[in-house]
């Protein structure tokens, strides 16, 4: 029987609408890394050198955790309320936002929050092991507050709320459930979420810009590998007007130094 279009739309906001490209990407990748975590029947490698060990990722100087912790749970209600929040809140700010920035939102809360846990941690819990993307989520819970504000929004299609409320009662929520359960590390990586997202929000801090910081890093290594490699000589569109000087003068001391005959060369 095929459900009128009334309760098609009932459905899609029951379910929080149409997934945005990212949030899909995210949840799947999240959740494929869980279920190979209970398929391969809780392999100790995923949890002592993939999820977040303050003493293994500081001291043992295991620094990938910060950034894989974000794919790995360790417990199942953990990944279930991550899903959860990503599934309702990731194209709530996807949208607004674009994919880019959405993305670099996700990663540089969880990156930067996963560091300030492992250091805290090493002062409180070393050997507590922690994982999943909940700082990300938490993150994303500050931009909703901060990009719908004084809007009223059904929440799952069933919670009327205004927005900033909406936000600060699961921040709130998130901070106590860290303090009742003596989470000190837990509870600075939320702080620390919240703070980095509350700054992005307000263009305070434009996190899609480290995504181009690590694209330009990374351009930047492969000029100096190929200048390295190879002899640069002058000419193409940034060549001098002079063609004294693009010629090179007979006294000038790089024509002392002619490369090596058998050394490649290419034209900048």
């Amino acid at each position: 029987m095929t459900p009128k279009p009334h309760q098609r739309e009932s459905l899609r906001r029951l379910l929080g609408g149409h997934l945005t490209p990212v949030t899909r990407w995210l949840l799947l990748i999240e959740l494929a890394a869980f279920v190979a975590f209970l398929v391969l029947g809780n392999p100790r490698f995923f949890r002592d050198h993939l999820a977040l060990t303050p003493a293994r990722a500081i001291r043992g100087l295991e620094l990938w955790q910060i950034v894989s912790a974000l794919l790995f749970h360790v417990q199942g209600m953990a990944v279930l309320f991550n899903l959860i929040g990503l599934f309702a809140l990731g194209p709530l700010i996807e949208r607004p936002w674009g994919g880019r920035r959405f993305l670099s939102l996700f990663l540089v809360t969880g990156i930067g929050a996963n560091l300030v846990g492992a250091l805290v941690g090493m002062l409180y819990a070393p050997q507590q092991t922690t994982g999943g993307c909940g700082p990300s989520v938490i993150a994303l819970v500050v931009a909703f507050g901060f990009v719908y504000r004084r809007q009223q929004l059904m929440f799952f299609g069933w919670v009327n709320a205004r927005a900033d409320r909406l936000a600060i009662c699961l921040v709130a929520l998130a901070l106590l459930l860290s303090l009742l359960g003596r989470d000190i590390p837990g509870l600075m990586a939320t702080v620390a979420a919240g703070g980095i997202a509350a700054l992005a929000a307000t263009a305070r801090l434009r996190v899609d810009r480290a995504i181009d910081a690590v694209g330009d890093f990374w351009r930047g290594r492969q000029r100096a590998r190929l200048k390295r490699r190879y002899q640069v000589l002058s000419g193409g569109k940034d060549a001098p007007d002079d063609p004294k000087a693009a010629a090179g003068s007979p006294d000038s001391p790089d024509d002392a130094k002619a490369p090596p005959a058998d050394k490649p060369r290419y034209l900048n």
